[in-house]
C-alpha cells in the first residue's frame, strides 16, 4: 500500500508542472447535444485522472440553477455528466489512456439526450493563463502544518479564491472560500499526506502536496 501511494504521489507532482495536464479542454458536440459545447476547465483529480468543468449560466437544471456539466473518470470509462454526478448523461468512452487526460475520440451516445447521429471529440487547448508564473509567486505555509495554513501571493494581498483538499484516492477531505494572507484551519485533518488545489477569480489555478503532522 505504501508503495501505491508513493507512486501515486510521484504521478501527482509530475502533472502538477505539465502545463498541458492542466490546460483547458475544447468539448465538440454535434446534434441534440452542441448546447454543451465549451471549455471545460480543469478541475482536480478525480479517481486518479483529470476531472473539468463548464458552468452553462443560459442553461437552467431541474432545481432552476445553472447548469454544471463535467468530464471525468468514473473508474471504469470516462463519462460527461451532470451537476456533480459522475454518472453517464450524454456521451461515454471506455479507452483509459495511460494518462490523466480524456481520450480525444471515440465518445459514443449512451441515452435519448443525444442523437445517434450525434458525435463528440475533445481537443486539448493551450491555457491563456501563466500558470508556472503564479505558482511561483505563491506560498503554502507552514507546511508541513498541525493546525492551520496561509495561502501568500507576491502580487495580492486580499484576492479571493477557491480551495479544495483531497486526499490521494482523490476524496474531497475539505473545501471552501479564502482569500490570500488569511488562515485556513485544517487541525481536523488527519495526519498525512494530502494534495491542495486552489483557484483564484481570475481563473488561476495552482496545486501543491500539503502535509498534515
Amino acid at each position: 500500500m505504501k508503495k501505491y501511494i508513493y507512486i501515486l504521489f510521484l504521478s501527482v507532482l509530475f502533472y502538477q508542472n505539465n502545463l498541458t495536464a492542466q490546460s483547458p479542454i475544447n468539448v465538440i458536440i454535434t446534434n441534440e447535444c452542441d448546447v454543451v459545447s465549451g471549455s471545460y476547465l480543469f478541475n482536480g483529480l478525480v479517481n486518479g485522472k483529470n476531472s473539468y468543468t463548464h458552468t452553462f449560466n443560459d442553461i437552467l437544471n431541474d432545481m432552476g440553477n445553472s447548469l454544471v456539466v463535467g468530464v471525468g473518470f468514473d473508474n471504469i470509462k470516462w463519462v460527461i455528466y451532470l451537476d456533480g454526478d459522475l454518472t453517464d448523461f450524454g456521451f461515454s468512452n471506455s479507452e483509459v489512456p495511460s494518462g490523466v487526460l480524456p481520450p480525444s475520440t471515440g465518445w459514443v451516445p449512451v441515452d435519448a439526450n443525444c442523437n445517434s447521429k450525434g458525435t463528440m471529440t475533445i481537443e486539448q487547448s493551450l491555457s491563456t493563463i501563466d500558470i508556472e508564473g503564479f505558482n511561483n509567486k505563491t506560498l503554502i505555509f507552514p507546511n508541513p502544518s498541525m493546525s492551520f495554513i496561509t495561502i501568500q501571493n507576491k502580487e495580492s494581498s486580499s484576492e479571493s479564491f477557491e480551495y479544495k483538499i483531497v486526499d490521494f484516492t482523490g476524496r474531497n477531505v475539505k473545501s471552501g472560500n479564502s482569500k490570500f494572507n488569511q488562515k485556513i484551519d485544517i487541525e481536523s485533518l488527519k495526519n498525512g499526506n494530502y494534495i491542495i488545489q486552489i483557484e483564484t477569480d481570475k481563473g488561476e489555478k495552482l496545486i501543491e502536496k500539503l502535509i498534515k503532522n
